[in-house]
């Protein structure tokens, strides 16, 4: 088959879909398919992850894929994209995410191409964004199929929209575990500086604990649109020597290899990559139990700790870090669980035989 993915960015993107894309892609070069990958990113710029080099990367530069689209944007995207994709004749069309898929189920109507929607967040997403909702059951019903990451996250659709709808897991992508080089006294988290982390609220949550632990500190790995007011949160702690916005790393397995807890503060995850990487590592997991994503990674009191939110969830996290910063018999405890859990579902991974019968059916190759 020609395949022709398209995302928004990949130049500086060290997001979970970005990462699933380069993952996917390679998996579809290696079975012999003709893969290509376009984006909005300009002409010369290059992937932060690194793609099969059989896979064609097209940049299509309209616009600036770093900022939010504005209208006039995506009407030009539209028909930037009928004329690319055409041209380029794939036997089917996937658009990761909705700031891709909802252009690309307007530009091609009327064009003969299969489109696959890739949904990469959950319900939640678009709970205040009820433009971005309308757009997306809008290409709902423009496309062939959209894809979610788990039956919880599907569930959460109305039924026009579940109708289209098919599970597609992650595929597990964990590393060989490494040497540790921990210290005992470093929380890690991983994840784009944006409101749905909320890596404000695991500042918080470790400035109430920090006086108690005095030799721990924060790391916290990405970027994103709120590093400003995460800096601000930071210097207002007083904390500025033990909380590090470190940025994004391409050596993520040595940052895992060094910490001691994987803290995810997240209100919900289409699917917790991040969580998999950190327990394949060994590393104890902490999240909230009612974040969609973790939840179904993580079990309870096995290979992590899920904090019902009360009403507090600062106070609530901020309990659960405790737990773990005292208690160095659990942490391994939990870390051996989970690394035998993540090396499971590795083991257990179809992912790319599952997007290849979703994408021969698309075709009518099935």
């Amino acid at each position: 088959m020609r395949l022709l993915f398209a995302i928004k960015r990949l130049e500086r993107a060290s997001g979970g879909s970005e990462r699933v894309l380069a993952h996917l892609t390679s998996a579809m070069v290696r079975r012999g398919h003709a893969v290509t990958v376009l984006t909005w990113d300009a002409p010369d710029a290059r992937p932060f992850y690194p793609f099969d080099p059989a896979v064609r990367l097209i940049n299509r530069g309209v616009g600036d894929s770093a900022r939010p689209t504005r209208p006039a944007e995506m009407l030009a995207r539209i028909l930037d994209l009928r004329r690319a994709v055409l041209g380029e004749n794939p036997d089917a069309a996937i658009g990761f995410g909705h700031s891709m898929f909802v252009p690309l189920a307007l530009a091609l109507v009327g064009g003969g191409v299969p489109v696959i929607a890739s949904e990469h967040g959950a319900r939640a997403h678009y709970r205040d964004r009820p433009i971005d909702y309308a757009l997306f059951r809008l290409a709902a019903r423009l496309v062939r199929r959209v894809t979610v990451t788990t039956e919880a996250v599907g569930a959460e659709y109305t039924s026009d929209v579940r109708r289209r709808m098919v599970v597609m897991p992650n595929p597990i992508m964990i590393a060989p575990p490494a040497p540790p080089t921990r210290s005992g006294r470093l929380i890690l988290n991983v994840g784009r500086l944006e409101p749905q982390k909320d890596q404000a609220l695991l500042i918080r949550a470790f400035a109430r604990v920090a006086p108690r632990f005095p030799d721990w500190r924060l790391c916290i790995l990405g970027e994103g649109r709120l590093r400003p007011d995460l800096e601000t949160r930071v210097a207002e702690t007083g904390l500025g020597d033990r909380i590090a916005l470190a940025g994004v790393t391409d050596d993520i397995v040595a940052a895992y290899a060094a910490a001691d807890i994987f803290a995810l503060s997240s209100s919900y995850e289409s699917f917790g990559l991040a969580i998999l990487e950190g327990m394949a590592q060994s590393l104890p997991a902490l999240a909230f139990a009612d974040c969609p994503g973790a939840n179904e990674v993580i079990v309870a009191d096995e290979t992590g700790l899920l904090v019902a939110p009360g009403d507090d969830r600062v106070a609530a996290f901020a309990a659960g870090l405790e737990r773990l910063m005292a208690d160095a018999i659990l942490r391994e405890r939990l870390g051996q669980a989970g690394r035998a859990r993540a090396e499971t579902m590795a083991a257990a991974d179809d992912s790319a035989d599952r997007w290849e019968r979703l994408l021969c059916a698309a075709v009518g190759l099935a």
